[in-house]
């Protein structure tokens, strides 16, 4: 006699992730390693950082930009889980503000 196999599909919503809000939370994710990896290469050349790392940092700040717009934009969506939109717009917040923060000190300093 063979066993009689059990199905553990479980279901308790029928609400899926919301596709932009999965990418708005890595993009934000990207965004926040970028700013990082440039910090600790500025630090490692005394701050004497060439163009190509000023536009990397412009770049982060508009991807950081990106994220929030997919992160609201998901919010939005009816019928969603909502973990990974209000992931997206709390990183995507942060990493606005870090980039906010450097630009400010930029031109203070």
């Amino acid at each position: 006699m063979g066993r009689r196999r059990r199905s553990y599909n479980y279901g308790f919503s029928d609400r899926s992730h919301s596709g932009k809000g999965i990418a708005g939370f890595l993009i934000s994710l990207c965004s926040i390693g970028a700013g990082v990896g440039l910090i600790l290469y500025s630090f490692s050349k005394d701050g004497a950082g060439s163009l190509s790392l000023a536009m990397g940092g412009f770049v982060a700040f508009f991807v950081a930009v990106v994220g929030f717009g997919l992160a609201v934009d998901s919010l939005r969506q009816e019928e969603r889980r909502k973990s990974f939109p209000v992931l997206a717009l709390i990183f995507s917040i942060l990493a606005l503000a870090g980039w906010i923060g450097i630009y400010v000190l930029g031109f203070i300093f």
